[in-house]
């Protein structure tokens, strides 16, 4: 599942249950952040206290990254960073090529069942 907001949601106090109630059912939850200032650059291992409030939201319902996710998103998004199995599969998007790698990326390397 693919959330794209600035984590300003309208019912805040459900969103982490919901989120939490995806992940154990198998959901991989990527969160793109969307925010007027550079939060953070790649892959949050957690929200700091100084970031808005959407910012760590969007954070916490975040899956947390394999190796594998880690390796091939920040290859896609073309960041230079290391592979960081610790982090959480969020990452804030402030260009439209950002989020295009990152959609490319889901639908080359995962597959999506077909409804029957």
């Amino acid at each position: 599942m693919i959330i794209i907001s600035d984590g300003e949601f309208e019912e805040e106090s459900t969103i982490m249950v919901t989120a939490n109630l995806l992940k154990r059912r198998g959901v991989k939850i990527i969160s793109c952040l969307i925010a007027e200032q550079n939060i953070f650059v790649g892959f949050a291992k957690k929200p700091m206290t100084k970031w808005p409030m959407g910012a760590r939201l969007m954070v916490e319902i975040a899956s947390k990254a394999s190796e594998t996710d880690s390796e091939t998103l920040l290859a896609k998004i073309k960041q230079g960073a290391k592979n960081l199995p610790d982090k959480k599969l969020c990452i804030q998007i402030n260009h439209s090529r950002i989020l295009k790698d990152v959609i490319g990326w889901i639908f080359e390397s995962h597959t999506i069942p077909r409804a029957e």
